[in-house]
């Protein structure tokens, strides 16, 4: 077995940071805190890229697949968390944050992404609970529903587009 490489997220003496996901190439999504709290979903590649946010201020990555594209979540400017993907530019370095909506209610909570492009995650109802959806990562989210309860979330998806995740069931 190969020894490990540590990687480490580049930040100031104030700053931190954590990786939550690694893709094929290497390249890392994570997200650095600064000391007023404030959190930013980022991508490592030889540099550090900030992805930005919603409109507000903070933003957390979930997953990266290995074209580069970073799913999370981000406050939008109504103070909101909303899932969104951020498509890895194919050309240059920019990226565009984009929200991927909810399910009837205010927030929702990118959690993984395949090589597809296919995202998964959680989202509130209009009815106030939270139901796992799938999204093609341009339009918005389809629920996944439950498996008989009120509450379900799907945490990972693989490149033939099953999801994994938990729900409560009858009680």
């Amino acid at each position: 077995m190969p020894a490990l490489t540590p990687v480490t997220l580049p930040t100031s003496k104030t700053d931190a940071s954590f990786a939550v996901a690694i893709n094929s190439s290497g390249k890392v999504a994570g997200t650095i805190e600064n000391e007023h709290g404030v959190r930013r979903a980022v991508l490592y590649r030889k540099d550090m890229v900030e992805l930005g946010t919603l409109g507000s201020s903070d933003s957390y990555a979930g997953g990266i697949n290995n074209a580069g594209d970073v799913v999370g979540t981000a406050k939008n400017a109504d103070g909101y968390w909303r899932a969104f993907v951020a498509p890895a530019a194919r050309a240059g370095n920019a990226f565009a944050m984009r929200d991927l909506g909810t399910l009837g209610g205010c927030s929702s909570h990118g959690a993984a992404i395949n090589d597809a492009g296919h995202v998964v995650g959680f989202a509130d109802t209009a009815d106030g609970t939270f139901h796992a959806f799938r999204s093609d990562g341009v339009h918005g989210p389809v629920d996944l529903g439950t498996l008989g309860g009120q509450v379900s979330y799907a945490t990972d998806i693989n490149n033939h587009s099953v999801v994994a995740g938990a729900s409560h069931g009858h009680a």
